[in-house]
């Protein structure tokens, strides 16, 4: 399927370079998938990117579990059958053309961020 446009990397770049968010690239499926990752309060948010033959999918999610989220998470990936299910809310966001510019994915992917940073 190949990689992300080198517009949409160099703008990711960029806002990864923000104070609180991470960014993460791993592949599902045979299909790249970059993420920006932030943690507010007991809420860890996540903005996906997942490149397909078209354009860039985006994805919003939100994960709650509470006070003790990351001992929890923790528990989840190393303990068999361990009953904790956090929270999740997940939004489809409009997709991005693989066409735009480094100044358009750098705002469509702050428009993304800004409200919950």
């Amino acid at each position: 399927m190949g990689d992300f446009p080198e517009a949409f990397e160099s703008a990711l770049k960029a806002v990864a370079e923000r104070p609180g968010l991470k960014v993460f690239r791993y592949e599902y499926w045979g299909v790249p998938i970059a993420e920006i990752v932030w943690k507010d309060g007991g809420l860890i948010h996540r903005v996906q990117f997942d490149l397909r033959e078209r354009n860039i999918g985006v994805t919003r999610k939100a994960e709650s579990a509470g006070k003790f989220s990351a001992f929890l998470r923790w528990c989840r990936n190393s303990i068999p059958m361990f009953p904790f299910a956090p929270k999740v809310s997940h939004w489809v966001k409009p997709d991005l053309l693989k066409t735009l510019t480094e100044e358009q994915y750098l705002k469509e992917m702050e428009r993304a961020v800004e409200n919950h940073v």
